[in-house]
């Protein structure tokens, strides 16, 4: 009986083993069959004025005498414009890492934040292959390098210098810390507002530094000029945004606009406050 049951295990074994033989394929340099995958699945692409460009890795198990091109295809969830990035890629003759390069258009990008390039790989030189890491993220936004050793972040003094809604400041003339954002480009504070009507908070207040102008995001106050019947009040980017030296950090200046539309309040306001640092 015992015997049997060896002989039984073992046979389970074979079964097994035969079966891994017959359903793996086997790469080699010289076969048809290529594997082909991406080195990284995630990259961040800061375009400055003029483009920039992001190379991915892509790796495939065999060989040829010539260049192979790279195709992919554009996930559909992709927030990124058509207009806003070129793509090329290709496997150099009788290598085995190819570049897929990623180019961000400036000018076709969002002014502030983050837009996403999804691709995937689709086939080499127009030939089936089998896949692994078949799809990278390339986060693309604006961004032109800060200078001089300057940072942008760390503790500033907020001063209101044009008043908001009703012609009260929007915010406490207080200290506060601006830290980096979503991206490099990206910075934020907390802060208390509307100290007129006794104060609320804290918010955060983002703004983003793109090439010499402060551009504001939109928040959303939290609080309402008529609760329950219209909006709450939101803060966005103003028409003339300010400007900013990339290589001195001592002072940003911000304008904003509050009571976006006036949707809340009646009346949408240009405001405006100075960071400056301590």
């Amino acid at each position: 009986m015992k015997n049997k049951y060896i002989l039984s295990l073992l046979a389970l074994v074979f079964l097994l083993q035969s079966c891994d033989r017959t359903e793996s394929t086997v790469f080699n340099v010289d076969s048809d069959d290529t594997l082909v995958k991406f080195g990284s699945t995630t990259a961040t692409l800061p375009v400055e004025a003029g483009n920039t460009t992001a190379s991915l890795d892509v790796f495939v198990t065999t060989r040829s005498s010539s260049d192979r091109s790279i195709e992919v295809t554009i996930d559909p969830t992709s927030t990124a414009d058509p207009s806003s990035y070129t793509i090329s890629g290709v496997i150099p003759a009788n290598e085995f890492v190819g570049k897929l390069d990623v180019t961000g258009i400036f000018d076709n990008l969002p002014a502030t934040g983050v837009t996403q390039l999804i691709v995937s790989l689709a086939s080499i030189n127009g030939q089936e292959v089998s896949i692994e890491n078949s799809t990278a993220t390339v986060n693309m936004f604006r961004f032109c390098n800060f200078t001089n050793g300057a940072t942008f972040l760390g503790d500033y003094q907020l001063t209101v210098t044009q008043l908001g809604i009703f012609g009260t400041p929007t915010f406490f003339d207080a200290v506060v810390t601006v830290e980096q954002g979503a991206t490099i480009a990206d910075r934020k504070f907390s802060t208390l507002y509307y100290p007129a009507f006794g104060g609320f908070g804290p918010i955060d207040f983002p703004f983003s530094l793109i090439c010499g102008d402060v551009i504001v995001g939109t928040v959303d106050s939290g609080v309402s000029c008529d609760p329950g019947n219209v909006p709450n009040v939101s803060w966005g980017p103003a028409p003339n945004p300010s400007s900013f030296d990339v290589s001195d950090d001592s002072q940003i200046t911000v304008n904003f606009l509050d009571d976006v539309g006036g949707a809340s309040c009646g009346t949408e306001v240009a405001a405006q406050f100075v960071l400056t640092k301590l």
